[in-house]
């Protein structure tokens, strides 16, 4: 009788333990830690406790939870539906580690995001063919250029017996569209590396406000851990008296 009795209140504290886990807003139940989704499929995403508000539920991605970034692929929905769905696109990569990120207005007004378990996806490109198939690109690009390089200046050699002051000219002008050209290609290389500059700056920024909504709930999760584990230590010694 009396362990039937020890046994139904530490049932009862584990329950109670696992709904204080479940009642956070957004509390993500699908997909799972562990899930994998399928490129070209739509995915559905599932929650409970939702709000009746706006949220963006964003897909992101990384090698680890602080360097998680949005990959381009969010809806928005009203939080009181529990459910949503997202359409995959085949390009996404298969050695990627996903997860959900919700966004949504905390009780006090602030910005608050509910996160996924990290999951797969199957059937998506890999990182490292693409790579290949550009280097090859690259190459064959830079070898027809070297073809065409050599056939002007052949055209140009004959040009400088027949007509050898016209030929000069020709060189110069030559000349100094090359310099223009690279001067061209220049410039766009600095505009490209401050536009990759800024999108590294934002995404540090994002993975940084991520890493804090994460650690606050991990923060959260501890403390009712603690305030249960507290709760059977101080019930042990009523039991025990009970049961002698």
């Amino acid at each position: 009788m009396g362990n039937a009795i020890l046994f139904t209140f530490l049932f009862a504290l584990l329950a109670a333990f696992v709904a204080a886990q479940d009642d956070k807003p957004f509390y993500i139940t699908a997909p799972l830690p562990g899930d994998t989704w399928k490129t070209g499929d739509t995915a559905t995403i599932k929650w409970a406790n939702g709000l009746d508000q706006q949220v963006t539920i964003n897909v992101i991605e990384g090698p680890d939870r602080e360097s998680m970034v949005p990959i381009g692929l969010s809806t928005k929905v009203d939080g009181s539906d529990g459910s949503a769905q997202i359409e995959l696109p085949k390009s996404l990569d298969s050695k990627g580690r996903y997860a959900v990120r919700i966004d949504f207005e905390s009780s006090k007004g602030k910005k608050a995001s509910s996160f996924s378990g990290a999951f797969a996806v199957s059937g998506g490109s890999s990182s490292s063919s693409s790579s290949s198939s550009a280097s090859s690109t690259s190459a064959i690009s830079s070898s027809t250029t070297v073809s065409s390089s050599a056939e002007t200046t052949s055209s140009t050699s004959s040009t400088t017996s027949a007509q050898p002051s016209e030929s000069s000219k020709v060189e110069e002008e030559k000349k100094k569209e090359e310099e223009e050209k690279k001067k061209e290609e220049e410039e766009k290389k600095k505009a490209e590396e401050e536009k990759k500059k800024q999108e590294q700056e934002k995404k540090a920024a994002e993975s940084s406000a991520a890493a804090d909504t994460l650690e606050d709930q991990e923060a959260e999760g501890s403390a009712t851990s603690v305030k249960v584990a507290s709760c059977l230590l101080l019930m042990i010694p009523a039991l025990s008296a009970i049961l002698a």
